[in-house]
């Protein structure tokens, strides 16, 4: 009997530490960011916004550092003091084009192995015809 107070009293006390944490992620004009990631700092917690750019994350630390990232934005960083959010902005990529975030997209990807399939399969067909 007292192991099991003991069990339910240190299981009260950890979820006293669960804080749950919810925000919106948007862009400059203000529409929502679909599938920005949401990552804890220090921890492999994280999650990413939905449809109307929304998210909620319990924290594993009361004072923890947020980072929010996406393909063609700015990763932005946010240290929480209170545990509230309301809305994040993030900011648009410099003009300079980041090709290394750019092929993190996967339909990125497939459009380049589609390319490069299609020009080694004209290369081949021209291969054998005489020039003229």
């Amino acid at each position: 009997m007292r192991q099991i107070l003991v069990v339910a009293l240190f299981l009260i006390a950890i979820s006293g530490y669960a804080q749950t944490v919810s925000g919106f992620v948007v862009d400059e004009k203000n529409s929502p960011v679909i599938g920005a990631q949401v990552m804890e700092s220090g921890f492999r917690n994280g999650t990413t916004t939905n449809i109307d750019g929304s998210f909620v994350l319990t924290l594993n630390s009361p004072n923890s550092k947020l980072i929010f990232s996406f393909v063609g934005f700015e990763t932005d960083s946010l240290l929480l003091q209170h545990g509230e959010l309301s809305q994040i902005v993030l900011k648009e990529a410099s003009s300079g084009t980041d090709y290394f975030s750019m092929l993190a997209d996967y339909r990125v990807l497939l459009i380049l192995i589609w390319a490069i399939i299609c020009i080694v399969l004209v290369l081949r067909t021209f291969r054998g015809v005489p020039s003229a």
